[in-house]
Formats: structure tokens, C-alpha cells, sequence
């Protein structure tokens, strides 16, 4: 069976992850849109919430900061990869 057998006439998957980069229980959201490969993958922010629900203990970072984390976290997890492969690696999506 060809991987791309059940793909859309325009290679188009829709992957909706629910849950919280800033969420100290969510333990999948990373890893679902790691796991993912999205090339397009869309934020959903509350502006001007300043901590998580039933959390007040624990503050949510301005946009702009969260999605510089993000990229962070892409960063490394490419870096990782050419350190356990020793080999060059780049993510050829976003850079």
C-alpha cells in the first residue's frame, strides 16, 4: 500500500490538536504537532488572557513570545536530530 493512498486529490490532511503548549498537563500537544510534519499549522490564542483557567498560578505568555517558543523548540528538535544522526539536518519547510 502507497503511504499517500488515502490522501485528498490536493494532498491536503487537516491534523486539530487540542491542547495547550503552556498547559503543564498536556502532554500530547507537542508531540501531535511534531508528529504531524505540519506545513501550515494554525494558533489559536486568547488575547489578553493572563494566566490558564482554573490555574491563576501560572501565567500565559504574550503571542509573540509563545511563538518564538515554538520555533525554539523546532530549532532544537532539529538540532537534536543532526546530533543523534550526525548528519546535516534542516527542516526544508521553514528554513
Amino acid at each position: 500500500m502507497e503511504s499517500d493512498a488515502f490522501l485528498a486529490e490536493d494532498g491536503l490532511i487537516l491534523v486539530e490538536v487540542w491542547g495547550s503548549l503552556c498547559h503543564p498537563a498536556s502532554t500530547a500537544t507537542i508531540p501531535l504537532l511534531r508528529g504531524s510534519h505540519a506545513t501550515d499549522p494554525v494558533l489559536v490564542h486568547r488575547d489578553r488572557q493572563k494566566f490558564i483557567k482554573r490555574l491563576p498560578k501560572i501565567p500565559l505568555p504574550p503571542l509573540r513570545e509563545l511563538l518564538e517558543c515554538k520555533e525554539a523548540l523546532a530549532r532544537q528538535a532539529v538540532a537534536d536530530l543532526e546530533e543523534d544522526l550526525n548528519l546535516t539536518c534542516t527542516d526544508s519547510i521553514r528554513w
